[in-house]
């Protein structure tokens, strides 16, 4: 997990749990806020915004678009595979999850 995002590892485990938990009763957070100041809300289109202060002062800002999106950022997701071994040891690449193919070159990392 990079070092400059907002909150950091036991928070954002923290924070996705209960996005998770809440998924089970078909609710989402409103906003929480963390007794330093740091506040997750979900905004009215659905995405997630953090904000908190830095020691100047200065309003720092993530927005997420999904629960997926800060999940990944702070990774907290399990890596998917790549490929897969299919008959006679053929690796079947996977698209991109956009559904594009991996550009010629690319490193794939199991």
């Amino acid at each position: 997990m990079p070092a400059a995002l907002i909150l950091n590892a036991s928070q954002a485990e923290a924070v996705y749990s209960a996005m998770c938990a809440l998924n089970n009763v078909y609710a989402v957070i409103h906003e929480i806020e963390m007794e330093d100041g740091r506040r997750l809300r979900t905004a009215p289109d659905g995405s997630y915004v953090l904000t908190m202060r830095d020691g100047h002062g200065q309003r720092i800002v993530e927005a997420y678009p999904t629960q997926n999106a800060f999940a990944t950022a702070y990774g907290l997701l399990p890596r998917e595979p790549v490929a897969e071994v299919a008959e006679n040891f053929v690796f079947m690449l996977r698209k991109q999850p956009n559904g594009d193919r991996w550009p010629v070159g690319t490193k794939l990392y199991a």
